[in-house]
């Protein structure tokens, strides 16, 4: 009998569509002084007002840093691209452009994008790579390994095991 066969049988072939696979970005490649970002298991949280999902990791107990697009992250008061975002500042879930709502492009990394549906699982982003006294922008190659995760009975996601984006397992 085929999944889908198994869903409709259950009765669970509704809530298949509702609830999409659930699973956590791991990221890795960091620049030097960023390295405390690679490992983070970044959480699906919900979507922004525009509909793109967005994911929270906590750095350490009292530092959040998010991944989310954001269509024009100063507004429009320069011109920007769409993009998805690596920031400590959480999105605003009802603003439909400049979601850390500063005005400004500032946050931690980007890459350009208008795919909405998911951040690139590999790709060239422009990082922040300063030792905090001044900036240093660089092109940092970072890689975002899905990790799958189950349902519970609570509806919490538990985590499964960790696979890279082509479906073989990962360290």
């Amino acid at each position: 009998m085929s999944r889908a066969s198994l869903l409709v049988a259950s009765g669970l072939a509704a809530f298949a569509v509702a609830h999409p696979p659930v699973y956590e970005l791991k990221l890795a490649g960091s620049c030097d002084n960023k390295v405390q970002l690679n490992g983070l298991s970044f959480t699906l949280q919900g979507t922004t007002a525009a509909g793109a999902p967005y994911w929270m990791a906590l750095a350490d107990p009292h530092q959040e840093i998010y991944l989310y697009h954001d269509a024009d992250c100063n507004a429009g008061t320069e011109v920007a691209p769409p993009r998805w975002i690596i920031d400590t500042d959480k999105p605003s879930l009802t603003a439909a452009e400049d979601l850390d709502e500063d005005l400004k492009c500032h946050y931690l990394a980007r890459v350009n994008s208008t795919d909405t549906s998911h951040p690139p699982e590999e790709a060239m982003w422009y990082m922040e790579c300063g030792d905090g006294s001044a900036a240093d922008w660089r092109e940092q190659y970072l890689i975002l390994l899905r990790k799958p995760t189950t349902m519970t009975a609570t509806g919490a996601p538990e985590a499964d095991s960790t696979h890279a984006p082509d479906g073989t397992h990962a360290p």
